[in-house]
């Protein structure tokens, strides 16, 4: 008897010896695993924006090369908004006073943002004829952020302008294809797959549904009053609606966590109080008028009621533009994402 204890007994520390081998390399292996999360919505939800947000937290930021890049698109964007609010006056028959007409003329013809055209932009943005046109603006396409453009276009168009990352976040590119962010958060790899929102890029989507730990949707809380640039007539928070429902019930999903981002809060709570009835036009049975709480909680129960995905579906209110507030929520979807996934991996 003694003789089997004893092997037991060496038998148990050789176990034991094996266990905390064992244990190391799964700490080893959770060191070196990546976690891909898939940034999934619709066109300008700010899907972009979350991901420049966190190349900012978690990486070095922007590469000069990088900002070269954006110092370009933010000058035509600014051009071009302008261009935008000057054509959208003539189609609504809005004046343009005789004064300035002369400055409409050259930003017309312009065909990229020079030092000489801030004055004419400044003057224009600042007559009335530009801000009825910019209050009616969810009845045309247009930059969210133009607003900002115009406030900054002294800067943003000298020749040596260089984008701070406030700049970057508010850069309007449109996403066609995969966009990959790889960053470390602590000890923790991920890996970004931000995909194009338009309708045409969404066949992309599948390509990138392989070995995904967790989908983040966003969609656009301002949006509830808004049309598509694709067609002009679907409403966006509709559209927003039915992608969600369609990509959440999607089999290849199954195992994934779900966060849900109900973005652009900022633009939401500046508008709501001034047209929140507006939210009866599509969904009868919102009886909360102009009431921000109100209308927050009915659009996040729209979501909540066609999400088909399986467990717990974690919904943010968020404004991607501001940086504190995304790396607080971002570590709550961390450890989310890190919960679920060592649970599935060691407890199945």
């Amino acid at each position: 008897v003694r003789g089997l204890s004893s092997r037991m007994g060496c038998g148990t520390i050789k176990v034991s010896e094996e266990s905390k081998i064992i244990e190391v390399q799964l700490k080893q292996d959770r060191r070196n695993q990546t976690t891909k999360l898939l940034c999934l919505g619709a066109g300008d939800s700010g899907k972009s924006t979350f991901s420049r947000q966190l190349k900012v937290l978690y990486q070095t930021g922007f590469s000069k090369p990088e900002l070269v890049k954006y110092a370009g698109v933010l000058k035509d964007n600014t051009i071009t908004s302008m261009k935008i609010i000057i054509e959208e006056a003539r189609n609504r028959e809005i004046s343009i006073p005789k004064k300035l007409k002369r400055h409409a003329e050259k930003i017309s013809n312009a065909t990229e943002l020079l030092p000489e055209h801030a004055f004419d932009i400044k003057q224009l943005w600042a007559s009335n004829f530009a801000q009825a046109v910019w209050l009616q603006r969810n009845e045309f396409i247009i930059p969210s952020t133009a607003d900002y453009y115009f406030d900054h276009v002294e800067r943003i168009s000298k020749e040596d302008f260089r984008p701070t990352p406030e700049d970057v976040f508010r850069a309007k590119i449109k996403t066609t294809g995969i966009v990959e962010t790889k960053f470390t958060s602590g000890n923790k790899n991920f890996l970004l797959i931000d995909v194009g929102g338009q309708r045409n890029e969404r066949r992309k989507w599948i390509h990138s549904f392989e070995g995904v730990s967790a989908v983040i949707f966003l969609a656009a809380l301002d949006e509830y009053d808004m049309v598509t640039a694709e067609d002009q007539k679907t409403n966006r928070l509709i559209e927003a609606l039915h992608l969600f429902q369609e990509i959440t019930a999607s089999v290849h999903l199954k195992t994934s966590s779900w966060v849900l981002f109900l973005n652009k809060v900022d633009l939401f709570s500046a508008k709501f109080p001034k047209n929140g009835k507006y939210l009866t036009n599509i969904f009868p049975d919102y009886r909360g008028g102009n009431d921000i709480k109100a209308g927050l909680d009915f659009i996040q129960t729209q979501f909540e009621k066609v999400f088909k995905g399986e467990g717990t579906l974690h919904t943010h209110i968020t404004c991607a533009l501001d940086t504190s507030s995304v790396q607080k929520i971002f570590s709550v979807v961390e450890e989310n994402i890190l919960v679920r996934n060592l649970t599935a991996t060691y407890f199945t």
